[in-house]
């Protein structure tokens, strides 16, 4: 499950091993989205692509993870949401992508 935006978004993804150092993240659904967001971050679970990689990731050598966030593909749309700030790990990183995770 990631969390989008704060706690208010989640989903659930499906994670498919690429190779023996790097995964790819699809959609699968929204696992909870409170009723207060704002209506402009709102999902609409069907609008969403299940077939686009929304985020891949790299286990480097060091043990660290090199996370690349892609984004919601929005097939009404035809463009890509949650693709920078409006993703909360992107935002806590001073809105840098990929993202490098470490062990605490």
């Amino acid at each position: 499950m990631i969390s989008l935006y704060g706690n208010s978004i989640s989903i659930k993804v499906q994670v498919e091993k690429r190779s023996n150092d790097e995964y790819i993240l699809k959609f699968k659904q929204i696992a909870d989205q409170k009723d207060w967001i704002d209506n402009s971050l709102q999902i609409t679970e069907y609008e969403i692509s299940k077939d686009k990689i929304i985020e891949n990731f790299f286990i480097k050598n060091d043990g660290k993870v090199e996370l690349h966030w892609v984004g919601l593909y929005n097939m009404k749309k035809q463009k890509i949401d949650f693709a920078d700030k409006n993703f909360s790990l992107i935002r806590e990183n001073e809105v840098k992508n990929p993202i490098l995770l470490e062990k605490c």
